[in-house]
């Protein structure tokens, strides 16, 4: 039998916030002692991180020795919880059935006629055209933040990396989160900023980790 979903196993907290979300999801569906079952293929997070976001020269080569090792699996699709690194799988030829962020995030726009949107991520990420590139493409606009608030979100994205977030962070997070969704909607495309955007309530926020996980377990629904 097919597994249906698998999780490419990459830094610690980030992977556990994959499964400790489709956990969570599985038990409030079903109740009882359920839990989501997939097939977690744990690497050295080593072997690319040195190389993120974008020495591609290093990072395909690796990938490409990744992705190998898991197609002998039966996995149906797969998460890769670490949004940076879909550039390089972008740029790699193979036969691994992803479960896309930006593709995902791109359909939810259009669906909900989504016109303009904010990214929060990385330094690379805000910066780079990987992400806006994308999002223009489906003629959504892309807004800048300023230079301050792209420094306050890098920096915090390493502290959570670093488990070293304090309150007046999240504060501050939060209240980033709530000047920008005034005219946009907000894209989260860091998972280290996902940690602690899934105790937000704003309705403007795509959460490129959730909109996996949504889809991981929506798509595990259909075939009970």
């Amino acid at each position: 039998m097919n597994t249906v979903v698998g999780i490419l196993g990459l830094g610690v907290r980030s992977t556990n916030f994959y499964s400790n979300q489709l956990h969570q999801k599985m038990h409030n569906y079903y109740g009882d002692y359920h839990t989501f079952p997939f097939l977690n293929y744990q690497i050295d997070f080593n072997r690319l991180n040195p190389y993120l976001p974008n020495n591609f020269e290093k990072l395909i080569p690796n990938v490409n020795i990744i992705l190998k090792e898991i197609e002998k699996f039966k996995v149906q699709h797969w998460l890769v919880p670490n949004i940076t690194l879909h550039e390089t799988l972008d740029k790699v030829n193979h036969n691994v059935s992803l479960l896309h962020p930006i593709e995902l995030a791109i359909k939810n726009c259009i669906e909900n006629k989504i016109t303009s949107v904010v990214i929060l991520g990385t330094n690379y990420t805000m910066q780079s055209e990987y992400l806006s590139f994308n999002f223009k493409n489906a003629k959504i606009e892309v807004k800048s933040i300023s230079n301050d608030d792209k420094e306050l979100v890098n920096n915090l994205r390493i502290k959570i990396y670093n488990s070293e977030e304090s309150s007046l962070d999240m504060k501050n997070y939060k209240n980033l989160i709530s000047k920008y969704s005034l005219d946009s909607h907000i894209i989260i495309a860091c998972t280290e900023l996902s940690l602690l955007t899934s105790n937000l309530k704003n309705k403007k926020i795509l959460d490129l980790a959730q909109l996996q996980i949504n889809e991981a377990f929506n798509t595990f629904l259909k075939t009970k």
